[in-house]
């Protein structure tokens, strides 16, 4: 199972955060821009091996997490409950050994015409430890 749909499985598993931003609404890589809101991307920009002693392998993945909705305060509101949702556990057959949170960035809403309107962001890093 790649990776990618086990983070997947650990945001679904997070009742509070699915009662906020509906699973279908939770995607990796990308949003439709007329999608509604609020919703949640995710992309892993880093898989690297880790060697541990005793020769056990683990892999870490770093997740940057990005709630998309039409205010910075809405966005932020909904920040607990992404951190909530993030444990350690089982997800679709990938054991998650340690999840840890490295913190967040916000992005402000631009109001404009047409095409120039933004929503807001935040983006929360994460590295998981998992192994396969």
């Amino acid at each position: 199972m790649p990776i990618e749909e086990s983070v997947r499985a650990m945001f679904t598993a997070g009742a509070r955060l699915t009662s906020e931003i509906p699973a279908a609404r939770i995607s990796h890589g990308y949003r439709l821009q007329d999608g509604i809101l609020p919703a949640l991307t995710y992309e892993l920009s880093n898989v690297e091996r880790q060697s541990i002693a005793g020769g056990q392998t683990v892999w870490l993945a770093t997740v940057d997490a990005n709630i998309i909705a039409a205010t910075t305060k809405a966005a932020l509101d909904i920040l607990p409950f992404l951190i909530e949702a993030c444990t350690s556990g089982t997800y679709s057959g990938v054991a998650f050994n340690a999840v840890i949170w490295r913190g967040h960035v916000t992005a402000q809403a631009s109001v404009g015409e047409g095409d120039e309107a933004e929503p807001a962001e935040v983006t929360a890093t994460i590295d998981i430890y998992y192994r396969e």
